[in-house]
């Protein structure tokens, strides 16, 4: 349970009464933050922040403030027979020491903005480098294709297979009976077998033959070896020859396509080189394009650096003159304050010496009226003729009464009409 109301929670803490003005202006950050919320009367803006903020503030609390203390000593004593009484009854009084306010510091830091950044990094446009030129065509020398070229070898001819080198043809020739071999054989049989019938055919067929096939065989496989031998030579020249012009073909083929080779390889070189030279070109302009961007880069980073130290001299000087002007208020409240105490003090040195004075006054008084009641009380009680009479005077003279001295003779002479007689000797009395 608060011990305050909320309206004098509010009223306790400067900060928030400077806020509860801003939200009944009805505009600024203030108003935007907490009207929202709710705190559309200033009892409502305490109940609000305290729950939200103020019970978790160990600065903040719901006692109520605590009043100024002052210099005051106060007595409503008036006996002037006691030690306070009488003359001590003065007030002292001084002035409340109020200060010169809460600190008005200079304001929150205003930084000099958010930093400004060069514009984007531009990169240069990419090189493109053109494409090679087109392979160029075959352009080796014509060559003379082997078809076309004659290999037959000059000087030997091929020889061909002749009747005579047949085997059968060879045996014919041999069992010819008009042959010497023959002749020889049929006679060699006639002496045998003694005639030329056919028996003697047969067996001399038989034995030509036997002689016939053999050589025949010999003589076939002689001429075959020379025919072979003939045409081994013929086909080596002509394959020689042949050699010859495929190998003088392939050196022009080869001798074109080295040519070939030559210009692809001049073309793919050039188309290198220019490669080279436009990646170097776009290396170079990107270098540059990077060291202008960092040289912006560090001139905004040094311009916000520069306003930034700006901003924190100004604030520092702001926040110096604050405390400067808040040291001169407090020295002249100080001061203020000092001057009014010292007058307070001279002022209660004088009222007290001036009621010590009357006090003492007072008690002298006091005792002469005791001693007065006391030779009073002896002179009246020797007063034997009369005691209503005394009784009558101690009464007009120390009794609690509004009547002056003129009545009390009135009441006197209309109650006792006294006598020159009897005056003359109550006076006597009281004198004596």
């Amino acid at each position: 349970m608060a011990n305050i109301s909320w309206e004098q929670y509010v009223d306790k803490y400067g900060d928030l009464g400077a806020a509860w003005g801003e939200i009944q202006s009805g505009a600024g950050t203030q108003y935007d933050y907490w009207n929202p919320l709710g705190a559309t009367s200033k009892a409502e803006f305490g109940r609000i922040h305290w729950d939200r903020y103020g019970q978790h503030n160990t600065d903040r609390n719901l006692n109520a403030a605590t009043s100024t203390t002052t210099n005051t000593a106060t007595n409503t004593n008036t006996d002037p027979t006691t030690a306070t009484g009488a003359g001590h009854g003065v007030t002292y009084t001084t002035n409340t020491y109020t200060g010169p306010g809460d600190y008005q510091g200079p304001g929150d830091y205003q930084g000099p903005g958010d930093y400004q950044s060069p514009d984007d990094y531009v990169s240069p446009d990419q090189k493109v480098t053109a494409a090679a030129e087109e392979r160029p065509d075959y352009a080796g020398p014509a060559h003379e294709g082997y078809r076309d070229y004659d290999p037959t070898p000059v000087g030997v001819t091929l020889a061909e297979v002749q009747d005579d080198e047949l085997v059968e043809n060879r045996i014919a020739s041999i069992i010819d009976k008009g042959s010497p071999l023959f002749r020889q054989a049929a006679e060699a049989m006639a002496r045998k077998f003694g005639n030329r019938g056919p028996r003697t055919q047969e067996a001399m067929m038989g034995e030509v033959m036997k002689v016939a096939g053999p050589i025949a065989m010999a003589d076939a496989m002689m001429l075959e070896r020379h025919r072979t031998l003939r045409n081994t030579a013929y086909y080596d020249q002509m394959k020689t020859r042949l050699q010859g012009a495929i190998q003088e073909t392939l050196s022009h083929i080869a001798g074109g396509y080295q040519i070939q080779a030559t210009l692809i390889n001049d073309i793919t070189n050039r188309w290198k080189a220019q490669l080279a030279a436009d990646v170097q070109t776009y290396a170079i302009e990107t270098e540059e394009a990077t060291k202008l961007y960092g040289i912006s880069v560090d001139e905004a980073t040094k311009i916000y650096g520069i306003d930034v130290e700006e901003a924190l001299r100004s604030h520092a000087i702001s926040v110096d003159e604050a405390v400067k002007i808040y040291g001169i208020d407090v020295d002249e409240a100080t001061k203020i304050y000092g001057i009014d105490v010292d007058a307070a003090s001279k002022k209660y040195g004088v009222d007290v010496g001036f009621q010590s004075a009357k006090y003492v006054a007072d008690i002298q008084k006091f005792l002469g009226m005791e001693g007065l009641k006391v030779k009073f009380a002896e002179i009246f009680a020797n007063i034997e003729d009369n005691a209503e009479a005394a009784a009558f005077i101690w009464d007009m003279v120390f009794g609690d009464n509004n009547l002056n001295p003129s009545e009390w003779i009135k009441i006197w002479k209309d109650k006792y009409n006294p006598t020159t007689t009897n005056t003359a000797t109550s006076t006597r009395t009281v004198e004596g």
